[in-house]
């Protein structure tokens, strides 16, 4: 496995696949990995397999908050009546 960290996310590369998360659907991120997301101990993530791409990433609360508050914000300013 091949661990990235880019913008607060963490993906993984090269077998991903049965064996990668353990019993109760947990994965185990390296603690460099950890530390880079701000991700603590225990914490939910988000994830989300990319199967065409061989790539599973690792959406931490606080970055996935930041990014639907973006997005959130990007609807009201277009009107859309959300908001």
């Amino acid at each position: 496995m091949v661990w990235r960290v880019a913008r607060g996310l963490a993906a993984v590369t090269g077998g991903v696949g049965p064996g990668v998360v353990l019993r109760r659907g947990r994965l185990v991120v390296p603690v460099g990995v950890r530390r880079r997301c701000r991700i603590v101990g225990g914490a939910q993530v988000l994830l989300v397999a990319l199967t065409e791409e061989g790539v599973l990433v690792v959406y931490p609360q606080d970055r996935l908050a930041e990014m639907v508050g973006g997005f959130h914000t990007r609807l009201v300013a277009a009107g859309s009546g959300i908001g």
